[in-house]
């Protein structure tokens, strides 16, 4: 390189202060660890990660000291978790109780509800009315006295339960004493036992009796209710009057059917012997015949002889002889029918509809007290049919009454009949109570510290190592390599990874690792050269200070390392990375070869083989303008005739106005993401970049520390890189020049290898 480029200011390369210092400054820890970097094959298809992974990547770097704290916590939660449980000493009894119930001195009787018995005998044995009176006996009363907490820890802790299928009751009861937990199921069933003799020969005798009388009382109402069935069925010849009853309902309806009809008639021969009165007109003809059938057909003769008429008289004439015989004939008629009707007008006061028959009813005067005859009578029946229908019902209710009196009373009296056959078994119980254990010897019972110790620890280790991952989880940065492969950043390979070194690289063996983490890189990308023929890269960012101008840089250098002809361009307005490293000065630049200069006047050559340098020349940040997507496409056009790799160092993505044609123009973007970068925004600037259809050619990690090597593979290359430089004659006066750490780190590479 000329004197120029070595006299450059060096900036800080990867942005990684002095003072900060991690195994990167020490390459002895570099060489034992065995710093390793991804595979092509891991870049491009990453397996999803496992749990432990996921929980290093919550973890934030900070897994030494959650395994710290998690010891710590292990310790603590195992001594309070074991130190909390006491031993303790179960105490077991058993009484057993006999279900048959002495009725005679030969005889005995099954007692019913035995099992609803038991159980609630075993209710008893908790109930406040045994466990107050324990302190009075013995063990308890030696051995505990009174001591109202321990009497209510036996109330509240002692177990009682009937054990299915057999006579027996269970007593089961655990304390820390195994004295305490002896005399106390002992000391339960003496007062258990006492307490049903007291109530047996003071309160059973008075209770049974008032039980008897009151069995005698719903006795006495079943057979009243059964003598009122007893009268009604005699009455009726069946207790069961509901056919009855529908029956007489039924005659009911027919009678005032009927009632109805006749009424309507005798109405209707009123009204119209009323009207015939007051019109003083005789009743016509035609009414007549609807009541008389002779009438009725002479009518009819009369009506068919007037047709036959009319239809004769128009085909032969009105003169013609068989038209006035016939004319005569009809005369004879209907003088007839008026001599008939009118001998039908003297006992004929009316003709009406019958409501009755469906018919027409001729009223005469007998007709007419007949018909009054006829509803009277009909009346009479139906007050009578309505007396029967009623008497029916009353004595159907009571029926009913009766037998639901008898239901309830049989449902009492069997109720009674138990409650006296338990009140006797429960007098006579008292004397046939017998233990089967009384509980005097208690048994250590399962010791629960270890398992409560092992809960503690366990406990104890998650709590922080959980406090420590939701704080990882809160932290939105960047800490570690694996931060890059997660769900938002899907699809976009990891490239490689970037050491945090000093300012000053002055170590070989640091020189080395470096070198070839760039390498690393460079290969990735030529492998995706040959797959997608990509040749113009730009390098970007989200924000400033993420090291993309030391790595297009150096970039630039492996490239031209591996006999690619290559240029590098600064489109950095704002920041003029590249061309201030590189000590350019050249007044033309990337604004000219965007106006349409000659490139041969901007592009300036390096001391590098086959590297050549397109700078900033005089652009200043108010020359964004210039960088439209059809300019840059055309200077890409023309750039690519003449170099085989192309590097271009933009602004930060989400910062500057020239990064996004670029980025939309190129064919890969190299996104530069730094330890401790905001992740929210480097999300933004990847949906940025997506958004204008621009690749993502991958992403590489910034500021690495030694745990994102000891994740990777590669770790005996890794360690040989170093082992040859650190045997080799040392390097450490030759300086290619200040232009930042990795670069300078690959640079001495490429020095080495010429």
């Amino acid at each position: 390189m000329n004197n120029q480029m070595m006299m450059a200011p060096a900036p800080r390369a990867n942005g990684a202060s002095n003072g900060a210092m991690d195994v990167w400054s020490n390459p002895q820890t570099a060489q034992t660890h065995g710093l390793a970097f991804p595979s092509p094959h891991q870049a491009h298809a990453p397996a999803g990660p496992s749990p432990v992974q996921m929980a290093q990547r919550l973890l934030r770097g900070r897994v030494a000291l959650a395994i710290v704290l998690a010891g710590i916590g292990a310790i603590i939660g195992g001594v309070a978790g074991f130190m909390s449980q006491a031993p303790t000493y179960k105490s077991l009894g058993m009484v057993a109780i006999s279900p048959s119930i002495p009725v005679v001195e030969s005889d005995t009787k099954t007692m019913p509800y035995y099992m609803q018995f038991m159980t609630s005998q075993a209710t008893v044995m908790t109930s406040p009315g045994v466990i107050n009176e324990v302190p009075k006996y013995e063990p308890w009363k030696s051995v505990v006295g009174k001591d109202d907490a321990a009497l209510a820890d036996l109330g509240a802790n002692l177990k009682v339960a009937y054990i299915q299928k057999s006579f027996n009751i269970g007593l089961e009861y655990d304390a820390p004493n195994p004295k305490v937990a002896s005399a106390g199921v002992y000391s339960v069933i003496q007062a258990y036992k006492d307490y049903y003799k007291k109530i047996a020969s003071t309160g059973v005798g008075p209770r049974l009796k008032a039980i008897e009388d009151q069995q005698r009382d719903v006795q006495a109402q079943k057979d009243a209710a059964q003598a009122g069935i007893d009268t009604i069925t005699a009455k009726y010849g069946a207790s069961d009057l509901g056919g009855l009853v529908a029956a007489a309902e039924t005659k009911k309806q027919d009678i005032d059917r009927n009632l109805s009809g006749y009424r309507n008639n005798l109405r209707a021969a009123k009204d119209a012997i009323e009207a015939m009165h007051a019109g003083g007109g005789a009743i016509p003809v035609e009414e007549l015949a609807q009541v008389d059938q002779h009438l009725s057909d002479m009518q009819g003769q009369y009506n068919e002889a007037v047709v036959k008429e009319q239809l004769m008289e128009a085909n032969y004439g009105k003169n013609s002889p068989t038209v006035r015989q016939l004319s005569m004939n009809i005369d004879i008629m209907k003088k007839s029918i008026e001599a008939y009707a009118d001998t039908m007008r003297k006992d004929t006061l009316a003709i009406i509809p019958d409501f009755v028959n469906g018919k027409f009813f001729r009223v005469t005067p007998g007709g007419l007290r007949a018909l009054e005859t006829r509803v009277a009578t009909l009346e009479d029946e139906f007050n009578a049919a309505e007396k029967d229908r009623a008497s029916l019902a009353v004595d159907a209710g009571k029926v009913a009454t009766f037998t639901t009196a008898i239901r309830q009373t049989t449902d009492k009296l069997q109720k009674l009949s138990e409650t006296i056959e338990t009140m006797k078994y429960t007098a006579a119980m008292a004397g046939d109570l017998q233990v089967m254990q009384d509980g005097q010897y208690a048994t250590k019972a399962s010791d629960k510290k270890i398992l409560f110790g092992l809960a503690g620890a366990v406990f104890g280790a998650i709590v922080p190592v959980g406090m420590l991952m939701l704080l990882g989880l809160m932290d939105t940065r960047f800490r570690s390599s694996d931060d890059t492969t997660t769900s938002t950043m899907a699809g976009i390979p990891l490239l490689g990874i970037l050491p945090n070194l000093p300012d000053r690289l002055s170590d070989p063996a640091q020189a080395s690792i470096a070198a070839h983490c760039v390498h690393q890189i460079r290969t990735m990308l030529q492998l995706n050269s040959m797959r997608e023929q990509s040749t113009c890269f730009a390098v970007t960012s989200a924000s400033s200070g993420d090291g993309k101008t030391s790595l297009s840089l150096a970039l630039g250098l492996s490239f031209a390392a591996s006999g690619s002809r290559t240029l590098l361009v600064d489109a950095d307005l704002v920041g003029g990375g590249l061309t201030s490293r590189l000590g350019n000065s050249h007044p033309r630049g990337i604004v000219d070869a965007l106006g349409g200069a000659d490139l041969d006047q901007c592009v300036q050559p390096t001391d590098v083989t086959d590297l050549s340098l397109l700078p900033l020349g005089v652009a200043q940040a108010h020359h964004a303008g210039s960088f439209s997507p059809p300019a840059v496409r055309r200077l890409m056009t023309e750039l690519r005739k003449h170099y085989e790799v192309i590097v271009i160092d933009t602004g930060p993505i989400m910062g500057s106005i020239e990064a996004t044609p670029i980025a939309a123009s190129v064919d890969g973007v190299v996104l530069t993401v730094a330890r401790g970068q905001s992740r929210p925004l480097v999300e933004r600037a990847i949906a940025h970049l997506r958004s204008v259809g621009a690749h993502v050619a991958g992403v590489v990690f910034n500021r690495a520390q030694h745990r994102d090597f000891e994740q990777s593979i590669g770790a005996i290359s890794i360690r040989s890189a170093a082992r040859s430089t650190a045997a080799g004659t040392g390097h450490n006066a030759r300086r290619p020049g200040d232009f930042g750490a990795v670069a300078t780190a690959v640079a001495s590479s490429v020095r080495q290898d010429t």
